[in-house]
């Protein structure tokens, strides 16, 4: 109803990662930040763009609009997260385990299967994709998953 409402336009490039789209995505983010006024949560935005590069495999996008997420927000560690996957996928495993270092410190109990729960994926094309992110993870040795503790 309003083209120039950049919320619409960035979550359309988000749900476009989830529909098996993720190459339409990065359009979707550029326009939102055309239209964006700034805003606190851009960082988000930045993240959704690195996200859909991992999904099409262009880690040199990804590590670019993964830095710009940190920059714009250094306590949003999930950029560290798929930073780490971009990293190795150009061959830096060096920053790719500093990256996961950095991250497994902010969210300890991180693991393949919560993040499994946390990103359904019934979209057949969005799961092979995940599959190269979850493998580079398992290179990177983050554990299946992590036994939950009980708190008393």
């Amino acid at each position: 109803m309003n083209p120039n409402y950049f919320p619409a336009h960035a979550e359309l490039g988000r749900i476009k990662i989830d529909a098996g789209r993720a190459h339409e995505t990065a359009s979707h983010i550029q326009e939102a930040l055309q239209l964006n006024s700034p805003e606190p949560n851009i960082h988000v935005l930045y993240f959704w763009a690195g996200l859909a590069a991992l999904h099409i495999a262009d880690d040199q996008a990804a590590i670019q609009w993964l830095l710009k997420a940190r920059q714009t927000n250094p306590t949003f560690h999930l950029s560290a997260g798929l930073l780490a996957v971009a990293y190795l996928g150009i061959g830096e495993e060096g920053q790719a385990r500093a990256s996961l270092a950095e991250y497994l410190k902010a969210a300890p109990n991180f693991s393949i299967a919560a993040w499994k729960r946390s990103m359904p994926t019934p979209n057949p094309i969005v799961a092979k994709q995940r599959e190269r992110i979850i493998d580079a993870w398992r290179r990177l040795g983050v554990p299946e998953d992590k036994p939950v503790v009980a708190k008393n």
